[in-house]
């Protein structure tokens, strides 16, 4: 504890002459490609945190982890599993770290049991804006614990997390069910929520094809064994449409139901099986290249952290649509419709969230029974080009997104740029309880939620991808 005693002493320190100092401030850590809107301030109020990136204790009995923010899931999870343990909800990829999963909103298929990954955080020490040091829990500064969840760290500057663990096994055992249409796939969704499954979520594939995929962790191995996790494996969304579309070919060919498939996945397979292609964007941006051979050439350039980071620094994130979404369980159908008939991206991820989960931005004037997250990912039925009028017209589609899930009682999460105006962006959010917060806890000299979805910066870590972008331009005019 002394080292990150001293680094978080810094890091208080710099942060107090900021603030005596009146300079506006913003986070730089080496895991900032993660935070896709930084806000740009002078290089006078930056504040480093990338020292914080240590496991400080694993507590078995009470199945609890001490971490710093940038730690990332990989290591967290290999260093629960040495004691047999996991993290209640991981989100998919390895390369996201604790802190940016506690401060931009993130879920996986064990979210209907235990909500946002921010609902498993039962501590949260941050540097205030004046330099002061803070410790959250529900018992103490309750407040500030449920309002830093998904504020994108504009309520002060998380230094140790406590996130909660439970038990671990070898493998699960995944289910993948085909489903005809978006009604039939979240019905089955919300019904396998009431089973005794350990993860549940699911891809609409098209309009007419989805699947519903249910894991149970187990020590056994009583199927087949099925991997993610390398270069000769195949992508997850591209094994679940095979099944997809088997089950399709079996209604067609005689009128009857398909079946799924349940095979045995290796658990670190499981937890990160959308690394490979970002769930499906490697698919998006890479088709022409995804022969047997180039694939597994550039294996490991498709990695969901260089992809992302190509989509931002590349350009093509002006013509991507890249929008996660969580409305009311019983509204998922109408939204996935509502997506086909305007922008027509397909896949979608399906992912149903515990309904009491909520994060301080996120709070649903309803009381749904389940909340369900649409991760709307993909360049559209008609991709968009470079002209003005073709921004104009994703600009157009986004917003009509955004408008929908208000209307429908469903909330955007804040990890990507909005395109909602500061008023309307104001009548959706609780920004009055969210800027009183601010005052109380002297963060107005940190950008606001809504300023930090808003200013763009380029950050070194995507620079490794630059070589492929070249690569890939050069075979595809070949």
């Amino acid at each position: 504890m002394e080292a990150h005693e001293r680094a978080v002493a810094a890091i208080a320190q710099r942060v107090k002459t900021l603030y005596e100092q009146r300079t506006l401030m913003r986070i730089r850590s080496s895991t900032a490609a993660a935070s896709p809107r930084p806000v740009s301030v002078p290089d006078a109020g930056i504040v480093d945190t990338s020292a914080l990136n240590r496991i400080l204790h694993i507590d078995r009995g009470r199945q609890t982890a001490l971490v710093e923010p940038h730690v990332t899931m990989a290591q967290l999870v290999e260093a629960t599993l040495a004691h047999e343990l996991i993290p209640a909800v991981v989100p998919s990829f390895p390369s996201i770290t604790v802190g940016d999963s506690f401060s931009a909103t993130a879920a996986e298929s064990s979210s209907f049991r235990h909500g946002f990954f921010a609902s498993t955080v039962t501590r949260c020490d941050l540097i205030l804006g004046n330099g002061s040091i803070a410790r959250a829990s529900p018992s103490s500064l309750a407040d500030l614990l449920r309002a830093a969840a998904g504020a994108l760290g504009t309520l002060g500057i998380p230094t140790l997390l406590e996130v909660r663990l439970v038990p671990a096994a070898r493998n699960v055992e995944l289910t993948c069910l085909p489903t005809t249409n978006a009604t039939e796939t979240t019905d089955l969704l919300a019904t396998c929520c009431a089973e005794p499954f350990d993860y549940v979520d699911g891809i609409q594939l098209a309009a007419t094809r989805g699947v519903v995929l249910l894991g149970r962790i187990t020590h056994q191995r009583n199927h087949a064994l099925r991997r993610f996790a390398r270069a000769r494996d195949p992508w997850l969304f591209e094994h679940a449409g095979k099944v997809a579309a088997a089950a399709a070919a079996t209604r067609d060919g005689n009128g009857g139901g398909g079946g799924g498939t349940t095979e045995t996945v290796p658990l670190r397979d499981f937890l990160f099986r959308y690394e490979r292609g970002a769930f499906w964007v490697g698919a998006h941006l890479l088709t022409p290249l995804l022969g047997r051979a180039t694939r597994f050439l550039l294996d490991p350039r498709t990695q969901a952290r260089r992809l992302h980071a190509a989509l931002r620094r590349g350009g093509p994130a002006e013509r991507f649509v890249v929008q996660d979404v969580t409305v009311p369980a019983e509204a998922a159908a109408k939204f996935v419709e509502f997506v086909n008939r305007g922008v027509g991206v397909y896949p979608l991820w399906l992912c149903p969230v515990r309904a009491d989960a909520h994060l301080f931005l996120h709070d649903w004037p309803t009381k749904p029974k389940l909340l369900m997250n649409l991760g709307i990912w993909g360049p559209g039925r008609r991709p968009y080009g470079a002209s003005d009028a073709e921004h104009a017209r994703f600009v157009t589609d986004n917003r009509a997104l955004e408008q929908k899930a208000k209307e429908i009682g469903g909330r955007k999460w804040l990890y990507g740029e909005t395109f909602l105006d500061a008023s309307e962006f104001g009548d959706l959010y609780d920004l009055e309880e969210y800027n009183s917060l601010r005052k109380t806890y002297l963060a107005e000299l940190w950008p606001s939620v809504y300023d930090a979805m808003q200013d763009p910066q380029d950050d070194e870590p995507s620079q490794p991808f630059r070589g492929v972008v070249k690569a890939v331009n050069l075979l595809v005019k070949k």
